[in-house]
């Protein structure tokens, strides 16, 4: 069964794979618009911590807390990137 305890690990995953990959876009870069108006490149998608979230929480048995704790462990590494 998928669990919250799995999300986060998806997306903590997740988020360092895009990082890796210069695909982690941060909420206040200076060309945040221009960069997620084609969020497709020949290396992947872009993604930002809340559409990782947002992606990783989107479950069945999501009981409403995944997003925030997906979210609350990805600052932990990620802070200056919301």
């Amino acid at each position: 069964m998928y669990t919250k305890e799995i999300a986060i690990q998806n997306a903590i995953n997740e988020a360092d794979a895009k990082w890796n990959n210069g695909l982690l876009i941060s909420c206040n870069h200076e060309n945040y618009d221009t960069l997620m108006a084609n969020p497709i490149t020949d290396e992947g998608d872009r993604e930002t911590v809340y559409s990782i979230a947002s992606l990783y929480s989107d479950d069945e048995n999501n009981d409403g807390t995944w997003e925030d704790a997906i979210l609350d462990k990805l600052k932990e590494t990620y802070g200056s990137y919301f």
